[in-house]
């Protein structure tokens, strides 16, 4: 028995010696380093953790500033200014202002302890190891812990104002506790599967913000003639304290939680936000305390009623409208049996009851606007028959409307619009407007050509990158409330998509991808409108041109004589800024409506109906019951107009 305990005891012996070896390794040997007394700031390894952030004085390149001190063990003291949060796994500690501290450093900083046993209000001391994690400097690997005081007076949070001069203001900030008693907005929402639904986040800014090219060009941008603001500057990011994806409950925007019915939107106002500053990556974030509990602090969001209707002016006889659909596909051939058999589809719905509920969603929209002509984008390119997309969606939206309001579907002589999956389309209400003949298709095949640097002629519109555009005459009807007859063209569009690479040398990092495929489509479409139009006829332009507003697409179109609704003054146009679509941060207009010289006398309003662009992707049709790929909440999905597509119906009225 003996012998076999010295046995053991050996192995035991050279196994820990190993251990010791290999843990000395690992950073400074802490052993050595006493935790000391509260408040000796005299031993040799305590540091104020202003000394740890480190000084940014005249630092102004954007980006974080690792600590100078990375990877040593020290002893620090401070108050805890917000308690341990269980996704967060540690605690924030901030140290008074004194005189010898650094201006231009954090007094804040975050302590990752999963174990931390602590309250808001305590005085603590510790030993740990400074730490860079995503930018983020911290304390880690907790040796030693004591709580010195409790009850203690919380630091004074230090203002913040946006927009900030460099990021070496927020970054000064880190960890520490800040107030912002401005009045701000909601100006991201992060998009489903990554933001709001995904980590309970949203962004604030000090004003919505444009996308550069809604309003410069690109030549002006590079020539350094316009001033832009640095959209980091003006750009924090709100976080729910809470790392869980899909959180069941998302406090925003108040304590009622987000939901259908009490959203969370773009261009809501926030009075005013107590929090502590964090960072991620690229990002600077604010963790309210209002989240930790805390009865001192606040989150106060002022949420914009949504708009029910969109607004025309009275004076208008006719409306015409134009709506991405945001793919809609019906099913395969085969489902018209077994709905369920045609699901997914390769766009669109991944089940028929998603189908359904997308459906509903847009046909409340559509039955809303109330529109003469509607232009549509991203329907399935499945033809004209019975049991088409189009054929789907008007069946589905007439019974709706009342008999005299029904629509019909513009039947061109194809049986399905180019090579793409999804094409434009066009409805009409019959008792107001008829068609006058066929409708004249851009293609590759109609459209003008050019010689390559081979000398090879080429189609300028090419239909395997834009959709085919659809050109249609139409003229009041007999019942119509616009008499004699006005016959007037609409021509809609959907130009190739920024998303991906062209097969193409030319690639714009102001632009995006294919802007010479969108630039070539325009100056094609220009040549086709004066080919099949008369000069005295009016002309709408409409659709998703995937061109902000002062991109090369949009300037062929006006360098050709055709007016951008959305910047003509002398017509009504209710939200400024106007917008239609929202893409990191920025608003913009990639949906348009132009009008040639005879229609523009008769155009009276113009308006962008935000049911979509500033509504969280949350809301849309898919939920976890009907096919959604990744996690979300049943209650959100409602049969309402809001968050039927990602882009916002443009509604026109013109009195003729």
């Amino acid at each position: 028995m003996m012998c076999l305990n010295r046995s053991l005891y050996l192995s035991f012996f050279l196994f820990s010696s190993l251990l010791l070896s290999l843990f000395s390794k690992l950073g400074q040997a802490n052993d050595f380093i006493s935790l000391g007394s509260c408040g000796d700031t005299q031993s040799q390894h305590y540091k104020n953790i202003s000394e740890i952030q480190g000084d940014l004085a005249g630092i102004e390149n954007d980006q974080h500033w690792p600590s100078p001190l990375i990877d040593q063990w020290v002893v620090v003291e401070g108050i805890v200014t917000l308690e341990k949060i269980k996704e967060y796994q540690g605690f924030w500690l901030q140290q008074e202002s004194q005189n010898q501290v650094i201006n231009t450093a954090s007094r804040g900083i975050f302590i990752y302890h999963k174990k931390a046993e602590i309250k808001r209000g305590q005085r603590v001391r510790l030993l740990a190891q400074i730490a860079e994690y995503h930018g983020l400097t911290e304390l880690t690997r907790v040796k030693a812990l004591k709580v010195c005081a409790s009850n203690i007076s919380i630091p004074k949070a230090s203002s913040l104002i946006l927009p900030v001069k460099s990021l070496a203001e927020l970054e000064a900030l880190e960890g520490m506790r800040v107030i912002l008693q401005q009045p701000l907005l909601v100006s991201d929402l992060f998009g489903a599967g990554y933001g709001l639904g995904s980590n309970g986040q949203f962004a604030l800014s000090s004003r919505l913000h444009l996308q550069p090219t809604e309003l410069y060009s690109a030549q002006q941008i590079r020539s350094n003639k316009v001033h832009l603001l640095d959209k980091k500057l003006d750009y924090l990011l709100v976080d729910d304290g809470q790392a869980a994806r899909f959180p069941e409950y998302i406090p925003f925007p108040n304590n009622k939680g987000f939901s259908a019915i009490n959203p969370l939107r773009i261009g809501d106002r926030l009075k005013k936000i107590s929090a502590i500053v964090h960072s991620y990556g690229e990002h600077y974030i604010l963790i309210p305390e209002a989240v930790a509990g805390s009865a001192e602090s606040y989150v106060d969001i002022n949420t914009r009623l949504r708009p029910k209707q969109p607004r025309v002016s009275t004076r208008a006889n006719i409306v015409i409208a134009s709506m991405n659909l945001e793919n809609y596909f019906n099913g395969k051939p085969v489902s018209f049996t077994n709905r369920d058999v045609g699901f997914p589809t390769l766009r669109g719905a991944k089940s028929y009851a998603g189908f359904l509920m997308q459906t509903q969603k847009l046909v409340s929209a559509l039955a809303t606007i109330n529109a003469d002509v509607i232009s549509l984008m991203e329907l399935e390119n499945d033809g004209y028959g019975e049991h088409s997309a189009i054929a789907d969606l008007t069946r589905a939206l007439n019974k709706k409307m009342d008999p005299s309001l029904h629509y019909k579907y513009i039947k061109p002589k194809r049986n399905r619009l180019g090579r793409d999956e999804i094409s434009v389309g066009i409805l009409y209400r019959s008792q107001e407007i008829r068609p006058l003949g066929a409708a004249a298709v851009l293609d590759s095949a109609s459209s003008i050509k050019y010689k390559d640097e081979h000398g090879k002629s080429r189609a300028l519109f090419n239909d395997g990158y834009n959709r085919p555009s659809l050109l249609q005459l139409f003229t009041s009807s007999k019942q119509s409330t616009f008499n004699p007859e006005r016959p007037f063209y609409v021509a809609v569009n959907h130009f190739k998509s920024k998303g991906r690479p062209c097969e193409t040398v030319v690639e714009d990092d102001l632009q995006g991808h294919c802007n010479l495929q969108r630039t070539n489509a325009a100056l094609a479409l220009v040549d086709f409108i004066n080919r099949e139009t008369e000069d005295h006829i009016p002309v709408l332009i409409m659709g998703d041109l995937n061109s902000y507003s002062q991109e090369d697409p949009l300037l062929v179109l006006a360098k050709a004589g055709f007016e951008n609704l959305n910047a003509v003054t002398s017509i009504d146009s209710w939200d400024k800024p106007f917008f239609s679509y929202s893409y990191q941060g920025y608003l913009g207009n990639l949906d348009h409506v132009l009008a040639n010289s005879t229609m523009l006398p008769f155009v009276r309003s113009i308006d962008s109906w935000h049911i979509n662009s500033v509504e969280d992707g949350l809301l849309d049709y898919h939920t976890e019951s009907n096919g959604q790929n990744y996690p979300s909440l049943d209650r959100y999905a409602e049969p309402n107009a809001y968050r039927s597509s990602d882009h916002d119906p443009l509604v026109i009225g013109i009195e003729f």
